[in-house]
Protein backbone atom coordinates (compact mmCIF):
# COMPACT_ATOMS: atom_id res chain seq x y z
CA UNK A 1 0.00 0.00 0.00
CA UNK A 2 2.55 2.60 0.79
CA UNK A 3 3.88 1.95 -2.81
CA UNK A 4 0.58 2.50 -4.16
CA UNK A 5 1.06 6.16 -2.26
CA UNK A 6 4.54 6.97 -3.23
CA UNK A 7 3.28 6.00 -7.16
CA UNK A 8 0.11 8.47 -6.74
CA UNK A 9 2.48 11.35 -5.18
CA UNK A 10 5.41 10.18 -7.57
CA UNK A 11 2.84 10.12 -10.60
CA UNK A 12 1.89 14.14 -10.14
CA UNK A 13 4.85 15.95 -9.89
CA UNK A 14 7.67 14.06 -11.44
CA UNK A 15 8.52 13.59 -14.84
CA UNK A 16 9.86 10.58 -16.86
CA UNK A 17 13.03 10.38 -18.87
CA UNK A 18 14.23 13.48 -17.80
CA UNK A 19 18.68 13.93 -17.10
CA UNK A 20 19.08 13.93 -13.20
CA UNK A 21 19.73 16.98 -11.63
CA UNK A 22 22.97 18.21 -10.48
CA UNK A 23 22.26 18.48 -6.34
CA UNK A 24 22.34 21.67 -5.30
CA UNK A 25 25.06 22.89 -2.83
CA UNK A 26 24.70 24.30 0.56
CA UNK A 27 26.91 27.70 0.68
CA UNK A 28 27.84 28.82 4.15
CA UNK A 29 26.60 32.49 4.99
CA UNK A 30 29.23 33.92 7.75
CA UNK A 31 26.36 35.21 9.64
CA UNK A 32 24.19 32.48 9.60
CA UNK A 33 26.87 30.12 11.04
CA UNK A 34 26.55 32.56 14.34
CA UNK A 35 22.72 31.72 14.66
CA UNK A 36 22.17 29.11 17.36
CA UNK A 37 19.92 25.91 15.77
CA UNK A 38 17.64 26.84 18.69
CA UNK A 39 17.06 30.22 19.72
CA UNK A 40 17.72 30.63 23.53
CA UNK A 41 15.17 31.88 25.60
CA UNK A 42 13.06 29.66 23.54
CA UNK A 43 10.15 27.46 24.77
CA UNK A 44 8.23 25.23 22.56
CA UNK A 45 4.52 24.44 22.38
CA UNK A 46 3.42 20.71 23.71
CA UNK A 47 1.73 20.46 19.90
CA UNK A 48 0.47 17.33 20.84
CA UNK A 49 -1.28 18.89 23.75
CA UNK A 50 -2.98 21.52 21.62
CA UNK A 51 -3.69 18.80 18.79
CA UNK A 52 -5.27 16.66 20.86
CA UNK A 53 -7.77 19.48 22.72
CA UNK A 54 -8.46 20.43 18.55
CA UNK A 55 -9.50 16.89 17.50
CA UNK A 56 -11.88 16.81 21.01
CA UNK A 57 -13.47 20.08 20.33
CA UNK A 58 -13.73 19.02 16.38
CA UNK A 59 -15.47 15.65 16.98
CA UNK A 60 -17.41 16.98 20.23
CA UNK A 61 -20.92 17.46 19.03
CA UNK A 62 -21.80 18.61 22.38
CA UNK A 63 -19.81 21.50 22.26
CA UNK A 64 -21.56 24.67 23.64
CA UNK A 65 -20.95 28.10 22.59
CA UNK A 66 -20.89 30.66 19.15
CA UNK A 67 -20.39 28.32 16.29
CA UNK A 68 -20.31 25.36 18.00
CA UNK A 69 -20.85 22.56 17.35
CA UNK A 70 -18.10 22.16 14.58
CA UNK A 71 -18.92 18.71 13.41
CA UNK A 72 -22.39 17.88 12.16
CA UNK A 73 -23.48 14.46 10.25
CA UNK A 74 -24.17 14.17 6.62
CA UNK A 75 -26.85 11.65 5.53
CA UNK A 76 -27.45 12.50 2.55
CA UNK A 77 -25.71 9.67 1.08
CA UNK A 78 -24.99 10.54 -2.38
CA UNK A 79 -22.21 8.13 -3.38
CA UNK A 80 -22.25 5.81 -0.70
CA UNK A 81 -25.51 4.31 1.44
CA UNK A 82 -24.38 5.45 5.27
CA UNK A 83 -23.97 8.75 6.61
CA UNK A 84 -20.58 10.79 6.53
CA UNK A 85 -19.83 13.81 8.91
CA UNK A 86 -18.34 17.72 7.69
CA UNK A 87 -15.89 20.16 9.32
CA UNK A 88 -16.19 23.67 8.34
CA UNK A 89 -13.46 25.12 6.24
CA UNK A 90 -13.50 28.14 8.66
CA UNK A 91 -15.44 28.48 11.43
CA UNK A 92 -18.56 30.63 10.77
CA UNK A 93 -22.10 29.30 11.82
CA UNK A 94 -23.12 30.21 7.85
CA UNK A 95 -20.84 27.28 6.72
CA UNK A 96 -22.21 24.44 9.62
CA UNK A 97 -24.26 21.51 7.86
CA UNK A 98 -25.63 20.27 4.81
CA UNK A 99 -23.52 18.85 2.51
CA UNK A 100 -21.79 21.26 0.24
CA UNK A 101 -18.60 20.93 2.58
CA UNK A 102 -15.05 20.35 1.59
CA UNK A 103 -13.09 17.09 2.13
CA UNK A 104 -9.80 18.85 2.88
CA UNK A 105 -10.76 20.07 6.90
CA UNK A 106 -12.49 16.97 7.01
CA UNK A 107 -9.46 14.82 5.58
CA UNK A 108 -7.08 16.97 7.33
CA UNK A 109 -8.67 16.71 10.79
CA UNK A 110 -8.84 12.67 10.30
CA UNK A 111 -4.72 12.96 9.57
CA UNK A 112 -3.79 15.46 12.10
CA UNK A 113 -5.29 13.22 14.86
CA UNK A 114 -4.25 10.06 13.51
CA UNK A 115 -0.73 11.04 13.89
CA UNK A 116 -0.64 11.89 17.47
CA UNK A 117 -2.03 8.46 17.76
CA UNK A 118 -6.02 8.49 17.94
CA UNK A 119 -7.52 5.97 16.07
CA UNK A 120 -10.15 8.00 13.85
CA UNK A 121 -11.53 4.56 12.99
CA UNK A 122 -13.19 3.71 16.44
CA UNK A 123 -13.65 6.72 17.77
CA UNK A 124 -16.34 6.62 20.79
CA UNK A 125 -17.16 3.55 18.22
CA UNK A 126 -17.72 5.92 15.44
CA UNK A 127 -15.35 4.88 12.03
CA UNK A 128 -14.84 8.81 10.51
CA UNK A 129 -12.37 6.71 8.55
CA UNK A 130 -14.26 4.69 6.16
CA UNK A 131 -17.03 7.56 6.58
CA UNK A 132 -14.74 9.48 3.94
CA UNK A 133 -15.04 7.05 1.13
CA UNK A 134 -18.29 9.60 -0.04
CA UNK A 135 -15.65 12.22 -1.37
CA UNK A 136 -15.17 9.37 -4.26
CA UNK A 137 -17.17 11.13 -6.49
CA UNK A 138 -18.93 8.31 -8.18
CA UNK A 139 -22.60 9.16 -8.50
CA UNK A 140 -21.34 11.58 -11.06
CA UNK A 141 -19.10 10.03 -13.15
CA UNK A 142 -15.90 11.20 -12.37
CA UNK A 143 -14.87 8.84 -10.46
CA UNK A 144 -12.42 10.75 -8.40
CA UNK A 145 -11.76 11.58 -4.67
CA UNK A 146 -12.30 15.33 -4.88
CA UNK A 147 -12.90 18.21 -2.54
CA UNK A 148 -16.44 17.86 -2.14
CA UNK A 149 -19.43 15.34 -2.85
CA UNK A 150 -20.82 16.21 -5.95
CA UNK A 151 -17.68 17.80 -7.90
CA UNK A 152 -16.28 17.67 -11.53
CA UNK A 153 -12.58 17.59 -12.81
CA UNK A 154 -11.12 20.47 -14.38
CA UNK A 155 -11.39 23.57 -12.23
CA UNK A 156 -8.29 23.33 -10.04
CA UNK A 157 -5.30 21.28 -9.93
CA UNK A 158 -4.68 21.84 -6.37
CA UNK A 159 -8.42 21.14 -5.40
CA UNK A 160 -8.46 17.94 -7.60
CA UNK A 161 -5.20 16.36 -6.59
CA UNK A 162 -4.60 17.28 -3.06
CA UNK A 163 -7.79 15.39 -2.12
CA UNK A 164 -6.50 12.42 -3.39
CA UNK A 165 -3.30 12.17 -1.76
CA UNK A 166 -4.79 13.39 1.45
CA UNK A 167 -7.04 10.22 1.18
CA UNK A 168 -4.16 8.35 0.55
CA UNK A 169 -2.66 9.34 3.67
CA UNK A 170 -5.11 7.87 5.38
CA UNK A 171 -4.92 4.46 3.44
CA UNK A 172 -1.64 4.42 4.73
CA UNK A 173 -2.53 5.45 8.16
CA UNK A 174 -4.85 2.69 8.67
CA UNK A 175 -4.24 -0.42 6.37
CA UNK A 176 -6.39 -2.59 8.21
CA UNK A 177 -9.31 -0.28 6.88
CA UNK A 178 -9.15 -2.28 3.43
CA UNK A 179 -12.55 -0.66 2.39
CA UNK A 180 -10.71 2.29 1.84
CA UNK A 181 -8.15 0.99 -0.81
CA UNK A 182 -10.20 0.41 -4.48
CA UNK A 183 -11.49 4.06 -3.92
CA UNK A 184 -8.02 5.34 -3.96
CA UNK A 185 -6.59 2.42 -6.56
CA UNK A 186 -9.62 3.71 -8.90
CA UNK A 187 -8.68 7.55 -8.17
CA UNK A 188 -4.90 7.04 -9.17
CA UNK A 189 -5.56 4.82 -12.27
CA UNK A 190 -7.46 7.53 -13.58
CA UNK A 191 -4.99 9.76 -12.94
CA UNK A 192 -2.67 7.85 -14.33
CA UNK A 193 -4.44 7.65 -17.53
CA UNK A 194 -4.86 11.51 -17.54
CA UNK A 195 -0.95 12.41 -17.19
CA UNK A 196 -1.00 10.08 -20.46
CA UNK A 197 -3.59 11.71 -22.14
CA UNK A 198 -1.47 15.06 -21.47
CA UNK A 199 1.83 13.37 -22.75
CA UNK A 200 0.32 12.51 -25.81
CA UNK A 201 2.49 13.95 -29.06
CA UNK A 202 4.72 15.54 -26.01
CA UNK A 203 8.27 14.23 -24.50
CA UNK A 204 6.42 15.12 -21.26
CA UNK A 205 3.24 16.00 -19.63
CA UNK A 206 1.56 19.70 -20.30
CA UNK A 207 0.00 20.37 -16.78
CA UNK A 208 -1.59 23.20 -18.19
CA UNK A 209 -5.14 21.91 -17.07
CA UNK A 210 -6.50 24.01 -14.67
CA UNK A 211 -9.78 25.13 -16.82
CA UNK A 212 -9.29 21.85 -19.05
CA UNK A 213 -11.63 19.63 -18.99
CA UNK A 214 -10.59 15.75 -19.08
CA UNK A 215 -14.15 13.94 -19.66
CA UNK A 216 -14.20 16.00 -23.23
CA UNK A 217 -11.64 13.98 -24.50
CA UNK A 218 -11.27 10.55 -23.83
CA UNK A 219 -13.98 10.03 -21.11
CA UNK A 220 -12.06 8.16 -18.78
CA UNK A 221 -13.31 9.16 -15.86
CA UNK A 222 -16.71 7.09 -16.98
CA UNK A 223 -15.07 3.90 -17.40
CA UNK A 224 -15.34 2.43 -14.17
Amino acid sequence: MKKTLLFLVAGFFFLNNLPAQKPIEQKEIRLVQYMPNIPFPYKMKNWKDIATKQDRLFYDFNAKGQNLPLIWWDDSQINFPFRTFGLPSYVDKRRLGGNSYESLPTMGSLISASLIGVDKSNDDGKDYVSMIRQFFNKKNGTNLILNGLDRKAGESFWYEIWPAMAYSMLVDLYPQKTEMQEPMKITVDNWYAAIQDLSEGREYPDFNFTAFNFKNRKGYYNKV
